[in-house]
């Protein structure tokens, strides 16, 4: 199995040079997106979203990455409540899950293709 990475590799070509005229390395690139990551990390942990604004300040666009989603999903814990008859319910199921249905099987079968 070959892995294949998702996101654009950026060339160091494309990145802005500084005002003294020197490109950044891929050091730095490296660098400052671990620290720009971590940083997002820790806002999504506080409850906050990460976004990115406009000059006037009114356009914010919210960013978000698969690493970002999932540290949210985890920071956020919810009590779910059962009855009892609800709580049988759901072990009934998870012991005996009905049958497929004709259309899931339809589906997976289109998706193993």
């Amino acid at each position: 199995m070959e892995v294949v990475p998702r996101y654009p590799v950026i060339p160091v070509e494309v990145v802005p040079q500084d005002s003294g005229g020197d490109s950044l390395t891929k050091s730095q690139i490296v660098e400052e997106a671990l620290a720009l990551f971590f940083k997002a990390v820790l806002e999504v942990q506080r409850g906050h979203r990460v976004g990115l604004a406009g000059e006037d300040e009114k356009l914010i666009r919210e960013f978000t990455s698969p690493a970002l989603s999932q540290v949210e999903w985890a920071t956020h814990r919810e009590t779910v409540r059962l009855s009892d008859r609800g709580f049988d319910r759901m072990q009934e199921l998870v012991s005996k899950p009905p049958r497929p249905t004709p259309t899931l099987r339809a589906a997976t079968a289109r998706r193993k293709r």
